[in-house]
C-alpha cells in the first residue's frame, strides 16, 4: 500500500439529496466530497468514481497541490473540497440501488509508465432513487359544448324560428275617413289565416298568449286631429274584430284589457314615404313630393300640399292612401317547450320527433353513456355539421376510452370552427396516445381552464412542480396532489386526495400512503399502503423497493404488507 495514501480514507462523502430524486426524467447527482488537512499527498491523485445501478458514472479526479490534474488540486495544508455535480437520465436500475463510490489513488503524473495506483474498498454514500413522478397520471380534460334551452319560446305572431310556420297577424283595412269594418274585410287572406291560427292554438295547452298589440293609423290627407281619433276608432274596431274571432274559435278567455296594448298612431307619414319609395313614381318625381313635405314643418299646411300633390299624381291617391288607413295587429306568444322530465320520457319511445334544440338538452339531462351517444346521433340526423353535437360525441367516445373515435369527431368539428375548446380536446387525445409533443403545440397560448391544467401535467413531468400547482389549482385532483407533494406540502397533498372526485382508487391510496411517509405517519403510511394492495396487488413489490417507504423498513406492520 501507498503509506501516503492512508488518508484518503478520511475523505467524507455528502449527497446533497439521499436518498437521490428523479424529477423530469433525470437524476443529479451532487456529491461533495471534503478533503481533511494533510488529507492528499502533494504528488497523489485520487480518482473517485460513482456507480448506481448498472450505470458506472463519469469519475472525478483529485489531485495534491504538485500535481495540476483533474477536477480541482487540495493544498496539503488546510485541505479542502471539491463538488461533483452530474445530472443523468433515469435508468430503471436507479430505484432500488444504493450509490456507490470506488476510490483508486495514483502516485505521480497519470498516464506515465513509473505510475503506481491503489484501489480502495466500494463505499456507500446514498440510498437509491424516489421515483414518485413517475405516478403522474395522464389525466386531460375535455370540454363539451353547451346550449342554453329555452322552454319558454319568445314569439311574435308569425316570426320566430324558422320552422315555425304560422301567421297570426292581420291587418284591417277601411275606407278613406271611416272607422268601420268593411263589408268583405272578414274574407281578407290575413283575416282568415288569424282565424285559423286561433282556431289551431285553442287547444294548445303549450301556447300562451302574452300581448295582443292593435296600432291604428290614417293616411296625411286630412286634419291633424281629426286623424288621431280616426286612428284611435280604428284600433276600437279591430278589437271588436279580435274578440269575434276569439269567441268563434272557441279560444279560451282572453282579458283583452289586460293583454292590449293599443296605440292610435294618427297620420302615418313614416308609411307614407316608404310606400312611395316602392311606388311606380319616377325618382325625380319622388324626391320633389319629398321634398315638399320635408320643407313644410306646419303639419295643417303639409297635409294642404300632399293633398294637392295626390291630385296631380294619382298613384298617391289610388295605391298609397288607401294603404295607409289601417289597423294592425300583432300577437305576441309564448310556447312553453318539453320540461326535461318529458324530454327523457319522448327519447324513450319517439326521438325522431324532436327538434335539434330539444335533443341537445335531452342529451344534456341523460346520464347513461349509451343512450346520450344514441341521442345525439339522432341529431346529427337532423344536423350534421352542428360543431356542438360533433364535439359532444367527441366527448363521449373519449370518456369510454375510444380515443381514435373521439379524434375523428373533434377533427369534424375543428373543420367547422378551430376553437380553444376543440384544440384542447385534440390534445387530450393526443397526450391519451402519448403524442406529447402535438399535445403540447395545441395546448400552447389556450388560456381554457382546462387547457391549463392539462399543461399542468406535462409540468410534472418536467420537473416543474410549482407551474403544475398554479396550472391545476382549484381541481382537487390526483395530479395536483402529486405536485404539491413533490413541491414540499405533503399535507396539503392530503387535503388535496381527500377533496378528490375521483377516490380511493390504488393509486389515490398509494399516493396518501407516500404523503403520509413524508410526514413520518406511521398509522397514516400503513393504512393506506394496505388499501392500496388490497386494490392492485403489484403494489407490494413497488412499495417494497420505493425509497419513499425506507424509514419504515423495520416497522413490522409495514414489512408484514411487502412480505
Amino acid at each position: 500500500m501507498l503509506s501516503s495514501c492512508d488518508s484518503l480514507k478520511d475523505f467524507t462523502y455528502t449527497v446533497t439529496t439521499n436518498p437521490l430524486e428523479m424529477h423530469g426524467d433525470s437524476v443529479q447527482v451532487k456529491i461533495e466530497v471534503k478533503v481533511p488537512e494533510k488529507g492528499i499527498g502533494k504528488k497523489i491523485v485520487a480518482e473517485i468514481t460513482p456507480k448506481l445501478g448498472s450505470q458506472t458514472l463519469e469519475p472525478v479526479k483529485v489531485a495534491g497541490e504538485k500535481i495540476q490534474i483533474g477536477e480541482k488540486s487540495i493544498p496539503f495544508n488546510p485541505g479542502g473540497k471539491v463538488v461533483y455535480d452530474r445530472t443523468y437520465a433515469y435508468d430503471p436500475s436507479f430505484e432500488n440501488t444504493d450509490l456507490e463510490i470506488s476510490l483508486k489513488a495514483y502516485k505521480g503524473a497519470i498516464g506515465t509508465k513509473e505510475m503506481k495506483k491503489e484501489a480502495f474498498e466500494s463505499k456507500k454514500i446514498a440510498e437509491g432513487t424516489i421515483i414518485t413522478p413517475f405516478l403522474v397520471q395522464p389525466d386531460f380534460k375535455v370540454v363539451s359544448l353547451k346550449e342554453e334551452y329555452k322552454e319558454i319560446k319568445e314569439f311574435n305572431a308569425g316570426g320566430g324560428p324558422q320552422d315555425i310556420n304560422i301567421v297570426a297577424t292581420a291587418t284591417i283595412n277601411f275606407d278613406k275617413g271611416r272607422s268601420e269594418l268593411r263589408a268583405n274585410e272578414m274574407k281578407d287572406a290575413d283575416i282568415v289565416a288569424l282565424k285559423e291560427w286561433l282556431k289551431t292554438n285553442a287547444r294548445n295547452s303549450r301556447l300562451v298568449i302574452k300581448k295582443i298589440t292593435v296600432d291604428g293609423y290614417a293616411c296625411p290627407d286630412g286634419v291633424e286631429s281629426k286623424n288621431v281619433t280616426l286612428s284611435g276608432n280604428r284600433v276600437s274596431t279591430a278589437l271588436k274584430v279580435i274578440e269575434s274571432l276569439i269567441k268563434e274559435t272557441k279560444y279560451p278567455a282572453i282579458d283583452l284589457k289586460l293583454l292590449s296594448i293599443t296605440n292610435p298612431n294618427g297620420e302615418d307619414f313614416k308609411g307614407f314615404e316608404d310606400l312611395l319609395k316602392k311606388s311606380s313614381l319616377g325618382s325625380d318625381e319622388v324626391s320633389l313630393i319629398n321634398r315638399v313635405i320635408k320643407e313644410t314643418s306646419d303639419l295643417d299646411t303639409r297635409e294642404k300640399k300632399i293633398k294637392e300633390i295626390s291630385k296631380v299624381f294619382t298613384t298617391i291617391e289610388e295605391d298609397i292612401f288607401p294603404k295607409l288607413r289601417r289597423a294592425e295587429i300583432v300577437i305576441s306568444y309564448s310556447i312553453v317547450g318539453y320540461s326535461n322530465d318529458e324530454l327523457k320520457s319522448i327519447v324513450a319511445s319517439n326521438p325522431s320527433s324532436l327538434k335539434l334544440d330539444e335533443l341537445i338538452q335531452a342529451a344534456e339531462v341523460t346520464s347513461d353513456l349509451k343512450t346520450k351517444q344514441s341521442i345525439y346521433t339522432t341529431a346529427l340526423g337532423v344536423k350534421a355539421d352542428d360543431k356542438l353535437v360533433l364535439n359532444n360525441l367527441g366527448v363521449l367516445m373519449y370518456e369510454q376510452g375510444k380515443y381514435d373515435e373521439a379524434k375523428s369527431y373533434f377533427e369534424k368539428a375543428g373543420k367547422i370552427e378551430s376553437s380553444q375548446v376543440n384544440k384542447n380536446n385534440l390534445a387530450a387525445v393526443a397526450g391519451k396516445k402519448g403524442d406529447f409533443e402535438t399535445a403540447r403545440k395545441l395546448l400552447d397560448k389556450n388560456t381554457l381552464a382546462e387547457a391549463k391544467f392539462n399543461l399542468g401535467y406535462f409540468s410534472i413531468k418536467r420537473g416543474k412542480y410549482a407551474d403544475a400547482i398554479t396550472a391545476m389549482k382549484g381541481t382537487n385532483s390526483f395530479n395536483l396532489a402529486l405536485a404539491q407533494l413533490l413541491n414540499g406540502k405533503a399535507d396539503e397533498a392530503i387535503k388535496t386526495l381527500d377533496a378528490c372526485e375521483t377516490k380511493e382508487t390504488a393509486e389515490w391510496f398509494y399516493l396518501k400512503a407516500v404523503a403520509n411517509a413524508r410526514l413520518n405517519n406511521v398509522e397514516g403510511t400503513v393504512s393506506n399502503l394496505k388499501s392500496a394492495i388490497a386494490k392492485n396487488s403489484s403494489l407490494k413489490e413497488k412499495a417494497g423497493k420505493d425509497k419513499e417507504f425506507r424509514n419504515f423498513t423495520s416497522n413490522s406492520s409495514f414489512s408484514s404488507l411487502i412480505k
